[in-house]
């Protein structure tokens, strides 16, 4: 049995995420990692559009979104997902994940923005935060 701080640790473990990344390499790059710290990726897709439909069809526990994407970009997306189901968790990999984050400070925590790339170790301190 595990104590209440394993639990709290991994309790991202087994949870569904949707992969929203415009780079195919970069995709498949942050798929490994999810699934490297046991979350289960159940979906992919390459802009914000695509993004909001996945959620309605796929409901996943986590959405992992890019920033900039064609379309509608990632704080876009985040602001149609949180008007439609304000339960709705996300964090944001980006190469300019630091400086957006301070210019979003007010709407979005910073703990939801993560620099590309990632290790797996960055992944799990910040989904502590997102699954607390």
């Amino acid at each position: 049995m595990k104590n209440q701080s394993q639990a709290e640790t991994d309790g991202w473990k087994g949870k569904s995420v949707l992969v929203v990344e415009d780079s195919k390499l970069m995709q498949e790059q942050i798929v490994a990692i999810f699934e490297s710290i046991g979350m289960k990726v159940v979906g992919t897709c390459e802009d914000g559009v695509a993004a909001l439909a996945k959620v309605k069809e796929l409901n996943p526990d986590l959405v992992s979104l890019d920033i900039i994407l064609p379309d509608m970009n990632g704080i876009e997306c985040y602001r149609e997902l949180k008007k439609t189901n304000a339960k709705v968790r996300c964090i944001f990999a980006s190469v300019l994940g630091a400086h957006i984050s301070e210019n979003f400070r007010e709407d979005i925590p910073a703990h939801l923005f993560m620099n590309k790339p990632f290790l797996p170790d960055q992944l799990r301190e910040s989904l502590k935060k997102v699954f607390s």
